[in-house]
């Protein structure tokens, strides 16, 4: 969960977690409009990858976007993803037919930039 001044703002979620191959999917779930641009997210997600790189001992973190959620991508690429592949039509926003990205993070990837 995340929080700002004690108020329930979102959740980072690791799932999909296959032990063997040392892979999990992130979705983040941050819905408070105020809360936004100020570093929160960011903050909230480095502690995330930080616990799944380093406690959990993940391998690779992957996550799905669309592609138009700019604000998102920033971020991610910020802490290191990068675009692994375009998901055509994937996501559904306003009626229409947007493409997302499949995006990943290696753990030597982040962990070397800290």
């Amino acid at each position: 969960m995340v929080y700002v001044d004690g108020d329930h703002i979102g959740n980072i979620v690791l799932d999909q977690i296959d032990r063997k191959a040392a892979t999990a999917r992130l979705s983040v779930y941050l819905g408070e409009a105020n809360t936004r641009n100020r570093g929160t997210g960011t903050a909230a997600l480095q502690q995330a990858l930080e616990c799944a790189f380093s406690e959990e001992q993940l391998y690779r973190v992957w996550l799905t976007v669309h592609a138009e959620n700019a604000a998102a991508i920033h971020v991610y690429r910020k802490l290191g993803f990068m675009v692994e592949g375009t998901l055509r039509g994937a996501f559904v926003v306003g009626g229409r037919r947007v493409n997302g990205f499949y995006m990943g993070l290696l753990a030597n990837e982040f962990l070397k930039e800290r």
